[in-house]
């Protein structure tokens, strides 16, 4: 059955016909909505819309269709019959950082907070954070390593031990909150990237470069020369090859990344964060930026 983001949009737009995906192929079952014109299109009549806009009314309590179906549960719930009407995931939006010592600055008086080990905070805005007491900020890919902070600091350089905020990179909103405290950063921070060490991992590394940070940005990578044909995996590679070209494009005039890319190419290997802690693979820091 269609979506009721779906639907919203399709009440908004009206077309005379819409592609016959799954979604409208069972509401064109259920509610006997539309004809179908072969297997690649549903074409809808004023009287279709009237079932439709009957439908989203039910689901919504009568809601006018500018209802933000991005708000969180709460909000939505205050139209719709089910909550999970809500398109945003619980937590998206949230930044998830931690930090060296556990030591969480903030700018609330008198309110900074020292975490347990082995965890980390969800805040839902950047400006609560005081990034001024901090020299480094690390960007983490992988969320599993926000759950083994201590591991992941054992492996870091000294540097990122010491006066470090950590930032799981977040997906959709989070991400976008990540985006803005990467553009509080000044020119007396540093910005680190871990990363997994292949070619998505490099892509999202050229991404932060491509915000321009106001700071110098380092990657993080293995120490060890020999630790991805060691300890990487082929297949890991062989997944990501359709994606090495966009790579490529994006980290063409960044030498450094470039070096990388050559690195994995001739090893034929991709190397990720957990596989890093597992096998406690220590790591380096490079600048990257200009």
């Amino acid at each position: 059955m269609i979506t009721t983001q779906a639907l919203q949009n399709a009440l908004k737009t009206r077309r005379s016909r819409v592609k016959l995906t799954r979604h409208w192929q069972e509401t064109h079952d259920e509610m006997g909505v539309g004809q179908m014109a072969g297997d690649q299109y549903l074409y809808l009549s004023g009287d279709d819309y009237d079932r439709l806009q009957d439908e989203y009314d039910r689901r919504t309590r009568h809601a006018p269709l500018s209802l933000d179906l991005s708000q969180d549960r709460v909000a939505v719930a205050r139209y719709a019959e089910n909550e999970k009407t809500s398109t945003r995931q619980v937590f998206s939006g949230f930044l998830r950082v931690g930090a060296s010592h556990g030591r969480i600055f903030t700018t609330a008086a008198h309110q900074d907070i020292c975490l347990l080990p082995n965890s980390y905070l969800s805040l839902k805005d950047p400006d609560m954070l005081d990034l001024s007491r901090y020299q480094r900020v690390l960007i983490v890919e992988n969320g599993a390593m926000m759950e083994n902070l201590e591991g992941m600091e054992a492996i870091l350089p000294s540097e990122y031990r010491e006066a470090t905020l950590y930032v799981y990179r977040g997906h959709d909103s989070s991400a976008r909150r990540v985006s803005e405290l990467v553009s509080a950063l000044t020119s007396t921070h540093r910005l680190g990237l871990f990363c997994d060490y292949d070619m998505a991992g490099l892509d999202i590394a050229a991404q932060y470069l491509k915000q321009r940070p106001s700071c110098p940005v380092e990657m993080l990578a293995p120490e060890a020369p020999d630790a991805l044909t060691i300890q990487g995996r082929e297949s890991l590679y062989i997944i990501q090859m359709e994606m090495m070209g966009r790579v490529m494009n994006h980290t063409g005039s960044l030498p450094s990344l470039t070096r990388h890319i050559d690195t994995i190419r001739k090893a034929r290997k991709g190397l990720t964060q957990e596989a890093m802690l597992a096998h406690r693979i220590y790591l380096c820091s490079e600048k990257i930026s200009r």
